[in-house]
């Protein structure tokens, strides 16, 4: 490591707080809200995701940022209908294909957000209300609804934590009910609520910036199982140039902290991808992953967890610069056998 690096990562560390942060129940709700009236703050991101739906459905997914990150494998500049700090893009549906939204908006023109961000409203399509820990999610494109409500726990698991970016997902029961071309079911169960908020040169500038200057981050991966009623794992791999920098699975059960793994001995493989590239919107060519295995240790290298999954759903474009979808998963965790349904997010912009 250079000079420069060295004092890089110095600073880095001495601003960053997701170790502290980590060992502490969810106490910040404030901080949930859209900026949009904060200058500073580039881009703000709400997602809400339900691995396990009742058939066709299979699993659920709202992923949206508003503003713009500046990040490689985030941006996509073609769905600006607005600058970047005042656009909102967002990637919403289930396994059925007549379920699928990717849409922009401006802020100004097509949405309705409370500074203190108790309304989220996208146009008519995506509404989120009310504070933490209860939200409502109101969802609605062509034949298909949903709209259920949200209790989120507080043991938060921070993705990161410094004054310049907060990441969080909090383990949500969630309840209420679905339908498509006329058909209605009541759903419950178990999801994630996440939200992020970032500084970035869309701080400074609010026009496209050159793909030359935006944060290179190029891969990434993250997926989330519901073990049981109390338990839920979150897996997750991201690159900078195609090195990992982030490797990590985490354990969290209803009324306890959440349990990290050792990064260095967390390991995600493709072991199968599908036959044909895929060619995205912007005209990319990517490859998806058919199955694929992650593995885990703590640091003592006892093994956590083993989990085989299996793609068994259409892999939807607009998460990111790249595709979201279901799985179906079998392994162990902690010792103990498990299988069910997983959800992925797959994003692959390192050519």
């Amino acid at each position: 490591m250079n000079i420069a690096k060295r004092a890089l990562y110095k600073i880095f560390m001495g601003i960053d707080s997701t170790k502290e942060e980590r060992l502490k129940r969810f106490g910040s709700p404030e901080i949930i809200r859209p900026n949009i009236d904060r200058r500073f703050f580039s881009c703000t991101h709400y997602g809400v995701m339900i691995p396990n739906l009742p058939e066709p459905f299979k699993y659920f997914s709202l992923m949206s940022f508003i503003g713009s990150s500046g990040i490689k494998m985030i941006d996509n500049d073609y769905m600006l209908v607005d600058t970047p700090r005042r656009n909102v893009t967002q990637v919403s549906g289930t396994a059925l294909p007549e379920t699928s939204n990717f849409a922009s908006y401006s802020v100004d023109r097509d949405c309705q957000m409370s500074p203190d961000g108790s309304l989220v409203k996208y146009g008519d399509d995506v509404t989120i209300s009310g504070q933490y820990p209860e939200f409502r999610l109101q969802m609605s494109h062509d034949n298909y609804h949903l709209d259920i409500t949200l209790t989120c726990h507080d043991n938060v698991t921070w993705f990161i934590h410094n004054p310049v970016y907060k990441h969080l997902s909090l383990m949500a029961d969630f309840k209420g009910h679905i339908s498509n071309k006329g058909v209605d079911k009541l759903i419950s169960g178990h999801g994630c609520f996440e939200y992020c908020n970032l500084i970035s040169l869309y701080s400074l500038f609010n026009k496209p910036i050159s793909h030359a200057y935006r944060f290179p981050y190029d891969f990434f991966t993250y997926q989330i199982i519901h073990i049981d009623e109390n338990t839920q794992l979150l897996l997750a791999l991201l690159m900078i140039k195609g090195k990992p920098v982030t490797r990590e699975a985490y354990i969290r059960r209803r009324g306890e902290l959440v349990k990290y793994s050792n990064q260095r001995k967390t390991h995600f493989k493709v072991t199968k991808f599908e036959d044909a590239d895929t060619i995205t919107p912007e005209g990319r060519h990517t490859r998806l992953p058919e199955t694929f295995t992650w593995t885990a240790s703590d640091e003592n290298g006892d093994s956590l967890l083993t989990i085989h999954g299996t793609v068994d759903t259409p892999m939807t474009y607009g998460l990111l610069r790249g595709h979201v979808g279901g799985y179906q998963y079998h392994g162990e965790l902690e010792g103990e056998a498990v299988s069910g349904r997983g959800y992925i997010e797959y994003v692959d912009c390192r050519a």
